[in-house]
């Protein structure tokens, strides 16, 4: 893993947000060590807001209105090459947890629970 992307992970500075962002950071610091910040994981913070499923599904369909498909969730993250199917859910799901994010009186808080 190149040297630029550790300094962005590590980059407290540089809000990333996703769910279950405590095993990406694991998994990325098989590659390459890092001290991970500046990490939201929505779904620490959703019990706020009385969302009890913290499936990321779940959470778009009540924060944001509208569910997003996860038809690719289980498929084969290991291949060598991603298909465009999984290519686009990730970038769905990615898309979605900044939308969360971004929401304004969701926003207040993810901003105060950013590790």
């Amino acid at each position: 893993m190149d040297d630029r992307l550790c300094r962005i992970l590590a980059n407290e500075k540089i809000i990333k947000v996703g769910a279950a962002v405590h095993d990406d950071v694991r998994g990325l610091q098989k590659y390459k060590p890092f001290e991970a910040k500046g990490f939201i994981d929505l779904q620490k913070i959703v019990w706020e807001y009385g969302i009890r499923d913290k499936s990321v599904k779940k959470m778009s369909a009540i924060i944001l209105g509208y569910r997003i498909s996860k038809t690719q969730q289980l498929s084969n993250w290991e291949a060598e090459i991603l298909s465009e199917s999984q290519q686009l859910y990730a970038a769905t799901d990615a898309w979605v947890c900044r939308e969360m994010y971004n929401v304004e009186q969701f926003s207040k808080v993810c901003r105060h629970n950013a590790q």
